[in-house]
C-alpha cells in the first residue's frame, strides 16, 4: 500500500477513537447527575410512597407528593357526634344572631340575664332562652331534677326565675334523691328587689368578665350557703 494512502486511514482511526473517548464522557457525565439526583434535596419532586388507611382489612399503598402533600383532619362532628351536642345553657354562649330573649342583648343569653324586674323576679326560661314558657313549666326540665338543680346553680348570686320557696322545695327534693346541695344559690325576691337600680352595672361587669370568671356578684345574706336556706325556708307543713 502506498504511504500517502495509509495516512489517511491513521486519521480516521484516530477521529473514531476521539469519538468513543467523547461518548465515554457524555455517559460518565449523564451517570453523575442521576448519582447527585438521588441525594438531592428530598423537596424535590420525588413521588413520596406512604400508606393511606381506606378502611379496608389492609392499608392501601398510595403516591403522594411529598412538597404539595397535606394531611386533612375528618370533620370534628364525624369523631365526636356526643360530645358535640348541644351545650348546657351554662356552656352556651352567644354567636352572631342570636339575643338574650329577655332584654334584647347580643352579649348574654337568658340564662345569665340579670334584668329582673322590679317585683325581683326574671321571666321566662333560662334553658330554653325564651318567654313563652316559664321554668317552672319547661318541658325539658320540670321532669328532671338534675337538670333543675343545675339551672339553680346557674343563678347563683344572680336574680330567681322561681319564688324562692319554689327553687328551695326543688333543691330539697334533690337532695333527698341523692343529688348534692349547690355551693351557692340565687338571691331572693327581696335581696333583689333591693339591687334593682343597680342590675344593669352588674350585667355590663358580667358580659365584659364572661360567665365563667363572675367574681363580686353581690350574696344574698339569706341564701349564702345550703344550711342559711334550709333555715330561712324550712318546708311546708306536710312535705
Amino acid at each position: 500500500m502506498a504511504p500517502d494512502e495509509a495516512q489517511p486511514r491513521k486519521r480516521k482511526g484516530g477521529e473514531a477513537n476521539n469519538e468513543r473517548e467523547l461518548d465515554r464522557a457524555h455517559d460518565s457525565r449523564h451517570l453523575d447527575r442521576n448519582r447527585n439526583r438521588s441525594v438531592s434535596d428530598p423537596d424535590n419532586d420525588i413521588p413520596l410512597k406512604i400508606l393511606k388507611y381506606t378502611g379496608e382489612s389492609r392499608p392501601t399503598l398510595v403516591q403522594q407528593d411529598r412538597r404539595h402533600s397535606s394531611t386533612a383532619m375528618p370533620a370534628p362532628s364525624k369523631v365526636f357526634p356526643k360530645l358535640l351536642s348541644q351545650p348546657r345553657p351554662s356552656q352556651r354562649s352567644t354567636s352572631s344572631g342570636l339575643k338574650c330573649a329577655g332584654c334584647g342583648s347580643s352579649s348574654h343569653r337568658l340564662n345569665i340575664c340579670m334584668q329582673a324586674s322590679e317585683h325581683g323576679l326574671m321571666s321566662g326560661c333560662p334553658w330554653c332562652d325564651t318567654l313563652e314558657h316559664s321554668l317552672a313549666n319547661c318541658p325539658e326540665t320540670k321532669h328532671d331534677l338534675a337538670m333543675q338543680l343545675e339551672v339553680i346553680q346557674m343563678r347563683a348570686n344572680m336574680p330567681s326565675f322561681q319564688p324562692t320557696q319554689e327553687w328551695v322545695d326543688v333543691v330539697r327534693a334533690a337532695v333527698a334523691n341523692g343529688h348534692s346541695p349547690p355551693s351557692s344559690f340565687p338571691w331572693t325576691i327581696q335581696f333583689a328587689k333591693t339591687l334593682h337600680n343597680s342590675l344593669s352595672h352588674y350585667q355590663r361587669v358580667l358580659d365584659r368578665v364572661g360567665f365563667n370568671n363572675r367574681k363580686g356578684l353581690p350574696i344574698d345574706p339569706d341564701t349564702k350557703d345550703w344550711e342559711t336556706v334550709q333555715r330561712k325556708f324550712p318546708p311546708f307543713e306536710g312535705y
